[in-house]
């Protein structure tokens, strides 16, 4: 692949990641019984949707070349840890424990195996 990311991949890159350094979802499934499965479902697709559209953004953002696709190299970019700490969630705030997760996040969110996550599907 080329190293290029497209959005809908860049959403769930950072979906991933921010799932990855605090997965909470199977321990409120089972603070909250069976019972209540379907509300949590609820939440989680409403958190979903504000994440896409903060990661919608925070691409538009990373994307500096105007190319519609992320390289890993653009990841290490200043303006990369700070729209990760603006993450909603508050999951990605602490840079030092997202790093190790970001190459594995990147890896699984790209799903066509492109090597790339980019604005057009």
């Amino acid at each position: 692949g080329d190293g290029r990311l497209v959005c809908e991949d860049f959403e769930a890159f950072t979906w991933r990641l921010k799932r990855m350094v605090a997965d909470t979802d199977f321990e409120v499934v089972q603070a909250m019984g069976a019972g209540r499965g379907a509300f949590w479902k609820h939440v989680l697709t409403h958190a979903r949707e504000i994440h896409d559209d903060w990661a919608t953004t925070a691409f538009e953002a990373l994307d500096v070349r105007g190319s519609s696709a992320l390289t890993r190299a653009e990841f290490r970019q200043p303006g990369f840890e700070y729209l990760l700490r603006q993450c909603p969630g508050g999951r990605l705030a602490d840079a030092v424990g997202v790093r190790p997760c970001v190459g594995l996040a990147f890896r699984r969110a790209d799903g066509r195996g492109t090597g790339r996550l980019s604005r057009s599907a």
